[in-house]
């Protein structure tokens, strides 16, 4: 493990990787500006350095991105980690893979989160119950198995100003609900390898603000449903008939 001879009057620092250097190194910046980590050593004291150097003693920072990998957090202790993390001052961007036992409520979210991506999570209970409280939230990737629930229900007035949404993987999931005025700033959207999934969500019609839909990896006739053929147009056609581009890839 290395340390980093780094000035204390750095104001940038990106790619700090916890594989290769010492995380408590972070604690000598007390100038810094702006953060880019990757946390990915699955050893709790590295998680805990950066949440301290986060929350208390780079009280400077403006903009922080984290990618955590390899944590599991179930227990008391490890979820009582997660809500420090989660409302780490100025965090920006949070990527985590694990599991996740409970996502915590949405207070104990930064404010400032912008950018969640949550991978292989295994959560058992649907998280847009709590994502779409995020009053910034601008993009959100939910990877495979990050959901293993059945159904998934975005309300009315959630996600304020979500832009960008994609789902990929989440192979339990059969039934997705979309209530009118939900997403109200939405303009992007890509749905991925959701074997189960048999028709975009009948409240998609609403989602007016809509640019660009991509389908990728799903069953052809999941596609065919959206798609016109031969003039004839498929049975949910109608919820996508708004959208400037609709695109399939396999």
């Amino acid at each position: 493990m290395m340390r980093l001879n780094l000035s204390s009057s750095l104001e940038t620092l990106e790619n700090f990787n916890s594989d290769d250097f010492d995380v408590t190194t972070l604690l000598k910046l007390t100038n810094l500006r702006k953060l880019t980590a990757c946390i990915r050593s699955g050893k709790f004291q590295d998680l805990k350095a950066i949440i301290q150097c986060l929350s208390i003693t780079l009280n400077h920072l403006r903009h922080t991105s984290l990618d955590v990998t390899n944590y599991t957090f179930c227990s008391e202790e490890e979820l009582t980690l997660l809500k420090q993390m989660l409302g780490c001052h100025l965090l920006y961007e949070l990527m985590i893979k694990g599991v996740i036992g409970m996502l915590p409520e949405y207070c104990h979210f930064s404010p400032s989160l912008t950018v969640l991506t949550l991978k292989e999570s295994e959560l058992t209970e649907d998280p847009m119950a709590t994502l779409e409280k995020l009053p910034n939230l601008r993009s959100l990737f939910l990877w495979k198995d990050s959901f293993v629930g059945k159904e998934m229900v975005s309300s009315a007035m959630g996600f304020p100003k979500l832009t960008s949404l994609t789902f990929w993987g989440l192979s339990n999931l059969d039934k997705r609900r979309v209530d009118e005025e939900a997403m109200p700033n939405l303009l992007y959207l890509q749905i991925g390898d959701w074997a189960n999934l048999k028709m975009v969500p009948y409240g998609l019609r609403f989602v007016t603000t809509l640019q660009k839909l991509v389908i990728s990896y799903m069953p052809e006739a999941f596609k065919n449903r959206l798609r016109v053929i031969d003039g004839e147009e498929g049975e949910d056609f109608y919820k996508v008939r708004h959208v400037p581009s609709v695109t399939y890839y396999d």
